[in-house]
């Protein structure tokens, strides 16, 4: 099967089950979350939620199987496109962190959204220096955004009337390894230029993870059925960067080709020579 139809396909059928996993998260909220202690407490939708996240999880992580070895994925740097949209999520960053450290005075939230920051310096550099191209900034920006999980989870973990294990420290674990993974691979993609196997996965992996929590809690927050101020703050900044990795994801999907290393060789000679 031709790379750019079976990447087009993957990401479709993860989109759907990520839909369905937001779905059923919200609906398992709504429906049987005991707010006190942080638990499901019955039905059959909460396990419907956990079927289809696992399997969203698996299949981000078996997308690498079909990728033929020996050849190389690459996208172009340029971001022309994606500029005006990647500064709008940047700014956004940027000015719901500054608020919401002066709403929590919390040393851990205030490190966590710092990371946050620095995802939103990235994205700015992403869209200002010319695009993915590699720079020594632009790879630290993307490194010390790695602080957002971290202390997120952290914080979160510290919270002694809280149990460790709940239904949102779970999630927020999840989204955090997920997002440590992406950064990994993101990484990687702007030191090489080229997409290691697992830079899609992790990709699919943080959107998977990151928008059934973070669209699931701010809506039952909103309505009531939750009440964590900090975790509602944190949700929004997991949104925003989830929707920072769906547009790359678009991107990858339309722009991605794979070739072995002499055939890329030859493209780029020619492109070299048409300018």
């Amino acid at each position: 099967m031709d790379f750019k139809h079976l990447v087009k396909i993957i990401y479709r059928t993860l989109s759907l089950i990520t839909f369905a996993s937001v779905i059923l998260l919200l609906v398992s909220f709504i429906s049987s979350f005991d707010m006190v202690n942080g638990y499901f407490t019955k039905g059959i939708l909460p396990v419907l939620f956990e079927i289809f996240f696992v399997l969203g999880i698996i299949l981000s992580f078996t997308v690498i199987i079909p990728l033929r070895k020996g050849e190389i994925v690459k996208t172009h740097n340029d971001t022309r496109k994606q500029k005006n949209l990647f500064l709008a999520l940047a700014i956004i960053l940027f000015i719901c962190s500054f608020i919401f450290n002066v709403l929590v005075p919390n040393k851990l939230f205030i490190l966590s959204t710092l990371g946050a920051c620095f995802f939103a310096g990235f994205a700015v550099m992403c869209a200002l220096m010319r695009g993915y191209e590699y720079s020594h900034l632009k790879l630290v920006c993307l490194l010390l955004s790695a602080a957002f999980p971290l202390f997120m989870v952290i914080d979160n973990n510290s919270v002694v009337v809280r149990h460790s294990n709940s239904v949102e420290n779970k999630l927020s674990s999840v989204f955090a390894i997920a997002f440590l993974l992406y950064v990994l691979y993101e990484g990687k993609r702007i030191f090489t230029g080229e997409h290691s196997k697992w830079h899609f996965a992790s990709m699919l992996l943080l959107t998977h993870t990151g928008f059934p929590i973070s669209i699931s809690y701010i809506t039952v927050y909103l309505m009531g059925i939750a009440t964590e101020t900090t975790r509602f703050y944190q949700m929004i900044l997991v949104f925003i960067i989830s929707i920072f990795v769906e547009i790359e994801l678009i991107r990858f999907c339309r722009n991605a080709l794979s070739h072995t290393k002499s055939e890329w060789e030859e493209i780029e000679s020619t492109e070299k020579t048409d300018e």
